[in-house]
């Protein structure tokens, strides 16, 4: 949702636009964010975000 929002604001103002995402939930699994995470799980997440925030931080210093 938030995403599709950045977007439409973006299409509006006339401005690109990048969304990344990590994806967490496990549907097949019935499993969501929301239910705790085992050590070795959260650091995969944590690695997860520190990769998406690289990702975005060099989008952002490209000219």
């Amino acid at each position: 949702m938030e995403a599709a929002t950045l977007f439409a604001v973006a299409k509006h103002f006339g401005f690109a636009a990048t969304a990344l995402l990590a994806v967490w939930d496990q549907l097949t699994a019935d499993r969501s964010f929301l239910d705790p995470l085992t050590p070795e799980e959260e650091a995969r997440l944590d690695a997860a975000n520190k990769a998406v925030f690289e990702a975005a931080l060099d989008i952002a210093a490209t000219p």
